[in-house]
């Protein structure tokens, strides 16, 4: 877990370090440090869609695996995209992100009951006991996310972003379900733990 999330971060500063518009809408769209293909093709197949709207921007972070193909891509070049091999700061990007796709890894859903952000979440099919979608159901099942399917993303899952953003009242929902799963004092609640058994051998 980034120690830096969870903190307070305003809008504007969030916006001034990647070159964005606080008063605009933002999408933030990453599949961790080495990327994630369908990740990244979703956001190349919506051009047209973020074309089309002035009042919402994009952050992505395309990853090192997939930087040649898609960070000089006609997507990535609009004036309301802003692509990034990699994102070093991402209490940042969260702060400024109104919405979020990702991948449902264990480390990414932690981060975002932290931050309370409503996400779409992409579950990795190539994963072991296809947990990914094991943790993104837990999460609709409990109003705190929404699920797309892998094979279904690039055609669905921009524009589930789109229609959050115009329902607010959805993100409000997500976000709030979505931080009461947050634990805020894990690492020290782990360590104490580990101390007790350490003293005691009693768990």
């Amino acid at each position: 877990m980034r120690s830096q999330l969870g903190k307070n971060i305003s809008r504007e500063e969030a916006a001034s370090l990647f070159g964005l518009d606080p008063k605009k809408k933002t999408i933030l769209a990453f599949g961790g440090s080495l990327g994630a293909r369908t990740i990244n093709e979703t956001i190349q197949q919506s051009h047209d869609l973020v074309a089309g709207r002035d009042d919402i921007q994009v952050l992505w972070q395309i990853g090192k695996l997939y930087a040649e193909k898609f960070l000089d891509s006609h997507t990535a070049r609009l004036s309301n995209v802003k692509a990034f091999v990699f994102i070093d700061r991402m209490d940042m990007a969260y702060a400024i992100a109104d919405v979020v796709i990702a991948r449902a890894g264990a480390i990414t859903i932690s981060e975002l009951c932290l931050t309370g952000k409503a996400a779409i979440l992409i579950p990795s099919p190539h994963v072991a006991e296809d947990h990914q979608t094991h943790n993104a159901r837990s999460l609709t099942h409990l109003g705190a996310a929404v699920l797309v399917p892998d094979t279904e993303a690039p055609e669905k899952a921009f524009g589930e972003a789109l229609r959050l953003l115009d329902h607010p009242g959805e993100i409000l929902n997500l976000e709030s379900n979505i931080r009461q799963l947050g634990r805020p004092g894990a690492a020290d609640e782990i360590a104490d733990i580990i101390i007790r058994i350490a003293k005691t051998g009693k768990r």
